[in-house]
């Protein structure tokens, strides 16, 4: 799955305090919140939270003003408040951004810092992950007005001088890349991070490990993988297999690579025809679905 921009907001003091509180929507799946806060070095950023749950703090740039990311993988779907707490009254201005399609754990896959006079000010990750996106807050001080550069689309702005950036696109092959962003003041702080996207899943069985890959799905849990070596459940997913080795999905299409093994309905176990019982169907039929009885194999049906 891949990563696509989500939603942003903002929200701002207006006036000297010691917090600020505004709303903010996540929606779509495998989800990640970015948080941008901004205010005087001089001061200290007690807390982060969205829904009542505290944010993890990425990175810290400071000049004569601190520009601070922080992120939650999996925020609560539907409009919940995020609220920035710091440890005495100030001014401080937040941006928000939050993305769909991001792998749900070891984030962020890069990050880095920057404080620099200059009226252009890069700042630059080395990507682990392939197809990543990169999220930056920028702060112009002495209240600069910010823009977009290089490797930049601005997203949101809780004021001229602060404002939020990603990438706007896959960063591929992993590697180097740039944010960059221009002022009218000569001093400029960022703080930058990249993160990877959701890989898909991973399946193990007892013969060896294959890959779900390009994943753009659901999946029900009540259906099983079969290998040569025996059974496993698919725990924790929703899952349509279809019967007949075919899987459906509501969005697009992917691929099982490295199989050894095939796919059948949970409630069909193996016998041979002698058997004295049947699951989910009674041994004296006398035709079968897609398969002749006299079969000493049961599988899919």
């Amino acid at each position: 799955m891949a990563i696509a921009f989500d939603s942003s907001s903002f929200g701002n003091t207006g006036a000297n305090n010691t917090s600020v509180t505004w709303s903010h929507t996540c929606s779509g799946a495998n989800r990640i919140l970015f948080v941008g806060v901004s205010c005087p070095s001089t001061r200290t950023i007690s807390s982060v939270t969205y829904n009542g749950v505290g944010m993890t703090n990425i990175n810290r740039s400071s000049g004569s003003q601190t520009v601070a990311l922080y992120y939650l993988i999996a925020p609560a779907t539907g409009a919940n408040n995020v609220v920035v707490t710091v440890d005495s009254s100030t001014f401080i201005y937040c941006d928000a951004t939050s993305y769909t399609g991001v792998k749900q754990s070891s984030q962020p896959d890069a990050n880095n810092t920057s404080s620099t006079t200059s009226t252009t000010v890069t700042t630059s990750v080395t990507t682990i992950a392939d197809n990543c996106w990169s999220v930056l807050i920028a702060r112009g001080e002495s209240d600069g007005v910010t823009s977009a550069g290089t490797g930049s689309t601005s997203r949101v702005s809780s004021s001229g001088y602060v404002q939020m950036y990603d990438s706007n696109g896959n960063i591929t092959p992993a590697g180097s890349y740039s944010m960059s962003t221009t002022q009218s003041s000569q001093v400029v702080t960022q703080a930058m991070a990249s993160f990877s996207p959701d890989g898909g899943y991973t399946l193990t069985c007892d013969t060896g490990t294959f890959t779900l890959t390009g994943i753009d799905t659901t999946f029900r849990r009540t259906y099983v993988l079969v290998c040569a070596a025996g059974s496993f459940a698919l725990t924790g997913i929703d899952a349509l297999f279809k019967r007949g080795y075919g899987i459906i999905c509501e969005v697009g299409s992917f691929i099982l690579t490295g199989i050894d093994a095939t796919l059948r309905y949970a409630g069909w176990t193996r016998r041979t025809k002698p058997s004295s019982s049947w699951s989910d169907r009674t041994k004296p039929t006398t035709t079968y679905t897609d398969r002749t009885k006299p079969t000493t194999n049961w599988t899919n049906r």
